[in-house]
């Protein structure tokens, strides 16, 4: 699946994606089962609000923490594409959510008073 090219969806459909997820993936820790992961997948409106917030989070026009309550079902569950393809993606990948760079100490003014 090639995101690159898709453009991100003004934020207040991004905010209509993210309650449609909701109302459709189980409660986080639940688990999820394969009629629910294949009924999910056959959801073209689903598929489409998840890759919706693919590209979403990865242009900046939504958080990573506001779109967090699908990320699982969106990026692991092979619902939008084989869940290795969206690695690459800033929302889907395996380590968590990006974090800001940590200051350099040695460049940083002293504070010492």
């Amino acid at each position: 699946m090639n995101l690159d090219d898709t453009e991100a969806r003004p934020r207040a459909e991004l905010d209509c994606c993210v309650d449609y997820g909701v109302q459709r993936v189980p409660a986080p820790g639940t688990g999820i089962s394969e009629e629910q992961r294949a009924a999910l997948a056959g959801d073209a409106s689903f598929v489409n609000c998840c890759t919706a917030l693919i590209v979403g989070v990865g242009a900046d026009a939504i958080s990573y923490r506001e779109a967090e309550p699908v990320r699982q079902v969106c990026c692991f569950g092979d619902v939008v594409a084989p869940e290795a393809e969206l690695y690459n993606e800033k929302f889907c990948t395996p380590w968590g959510p990006p974090v800001p760079p940590a200051l350099d100490a040695y460049d940083a003014p002293s504070e010492v008073a």
